[in-house]
């Protein structure tokens, strides 16, 4: 099991991320994510960044939704960078419908 933000081994090619069980008495679910150069610019730099990124989806008859979550890190110093979220639904019902985005940056010294 790895910390999300700050990895226990940095440069590994992924990283695993236990969750809470759904019920007492069943294993532990992961996350899985993946390791990669990002070519998108969220923080405005202009540089590109190493990170992890978990992503997830799902296509139906009523509803199309999807999700990506990245952690960057800064290539010369290896330091937190910034943490994107975004999440999307796209539902025949416009009540049910959402599009979701965050931005956390961090400050590299």
């Amino acid at each position: 099991m790895d910390g999300l933000r700050c990895p226990v081994f940095p440069g590994k090619p992924y990283l695993l991320v236990l969750q809470p069980p759904p019920s007492p008495g069943f294993p532990p679910p992961s996350l899985l994510y993946q390791a990669g150069r990002y070519g998108d610019d969220p923080d405005g730099d202009g540089e590109h960044e190493d990170g992890y990124a978990y992503t997830g989806g799902s296509g139906g008859k009523a509803f199309t939704s999807g999700m990506v979550h990245l952690i960057a890190y800064d290539i010369r110093t290896g330091l937190l960078k910034y943490e994107y979220l975004m999440a999307v639904r796209e539902s025949e019902n416009t009540y049910t419908s959402y599009a979701l985005e965050s931005l956390f940056l961090f400050q590299v010294r």
